[in-house]
């Protein structure tokens, strides 16, 4: 697995690079307001980075460590979570319509998101 930073996946995508896949970002990264629709981050592990406000509509988060990481107000409509381990996630007022989560672990997730999720 390959450590990046948000400023590298950022300018990656804003050069047309969708696959960010079996990557690491650092702790408290902030990926807050970036559009990011379509990406694909599978296999990657996010602690605690920052995703609120974000546009990650169809973002694909598949097999993924997600823990303690920010989703406030993110558009996730359509993104997927299969098979990924969420810990302590923030997903308070996204968009997860649409979203799908078939076999991901959730540990600290608020129980209204998970109701609106299954």
């Amino acid at each position: 697995m390959e450590t990046q930073t948000a400023e590298w996946v950022l300018e990656q995508y804003k050069q047309g690079c969708r696959v960010f896949t079996n990557i690491e970002l650092p702790g408290f990264s902030s990926l807050r307001g970036a559009d990011l629709c379509g990406a694909d981050f599978s296999g990657s592990f996010l602690s605690g980075v920052d995703f609120t406000d974000a546009n990650l509509k169809q973002v694909r988060f598949d097999d993924c460590n997600v823990k303690i990481s920010i989703f406030r107000n993110a558009n996730l409509s359509g993104a997927s979570f299969k098979r990924s381990t969420l810990c302590g996630a923030d997903l308070t007022g996204a968009d997860i319509s649409g979203t799908s989560a078939e076999g991901a672990s959730w540990y600290g997730a608020d129980i209204d998101t998970l109701a609106r999720l299954f």
